[in-house]
């Protein structure tokens, strides 16, 4: 696995784990991770929400990563037929301030043992029975950074580079399937 995938995903993974909230038929959030590929099995009823996060060293790296991230997302269905897009800045528009955390409840090791993290949580709500496509196009306008080469995790240090290049990153392709 690259670096730029394997950080941002514990971080996405641990923040959607100590963050999200308690999934309910009464229409609380249920969470799913919209930012790596993969297949999701839903229920009718639920109230969906694409969950993504980033988390860097300081405050300002995430703010940095914020202002250079542009994604989109399509939903379709099993047909091919668009029933849902969401263009970048209604994308931009639903990234959380950054926020402090102690890198060991991570299970990250670092000299310094606080971290920053920004969620991006996004409403889809209910969806009809069937099979649907995400399909998450982003890129970034800057090079980001997230210090994480400073840390360890069980002991092994993560190995640098912290600087991911401006561009595209590959497209994300999540399927649905709603009973």
């Amino acid at each position: 696995m690259s670096r730029r995938v394997f950080v941002p995903l514990v971080a996405a993974l641990l923040a959607l784990s100590t963050l999200a909230p308690a999934v309910s038929a009464q229409g609380e959030p249920v969470l799913f991770d919209a930012c790596f590929n993969g297949q999701i099995t839903l229920n009718a009823a639920d109230n969906n929400t694409l969950a993504c996060s980033w988390g860097a060293k300081t405050k300002g790296l995430v703010e940095m990563f914020v202002k250079a991230d542009v994604r989109s997302f399509v939903l379709t269905d099993a047909s091919g037929k668009v029933v849902w897009k969401l263009d970048p800045d209604q994308a931009a528009a639903v990234w959380s301030d950054p926020v402090t955390v102690t890198q060991s409840d991570w299970g990250f090791e670092c000299v310094r043992d606080v971290g920053w993290f920004a969620r991006w949580w996004y409403p889809l709500g209910a969806l009809e029975p069937g099979t649907y496509t995400l399909t998450r196009n982003e890129t970034y306008l800057h090079p980001v950074n997230d210090g994480m080469h400073t840390c360890s995790i069980g002991g092994e240090r993560i190995p640098p580079p912290s600087l991911y290049p401006a561009g595209p990153l590959p497209e994300v392709v999540v399927t649905i399937t709603i009973v």
